[in-house]
């Protein structure tokens, strides 16, 4: 269980991952793009393969990570 004054920082819809470092649990949120930000990044006019998709999503994701 979260104290309050952490548990009331947080949104209830929010999603984290939690990783166990040693004696420390951290949690780091999870943000799911939306359809058009991956769109935009899909080349090409024919539509995206699913492992096309799957992959600019993981792209995405590590970008995202990296820049924090």
């Amino acid at each position: 269980m979260l104290p309050e004054e952490l548990a009331g920082k947080l949104k209830s819809s929010q999603r984290f991952a939690v990783v166990e470092d040693g004696e420390r649990i951290i949690l780091n949120p999870i943000r799911i793009p939306h359809a058009d930000e991956i769109a935009k990044r899909v080349k090409g006019l024919s539509p995206p393969t699913l492992e096309e998709i799957s992959e600019e999503v993981h792209q995405y994701r590590k970008e995202k990570r990296d820049g924090w």
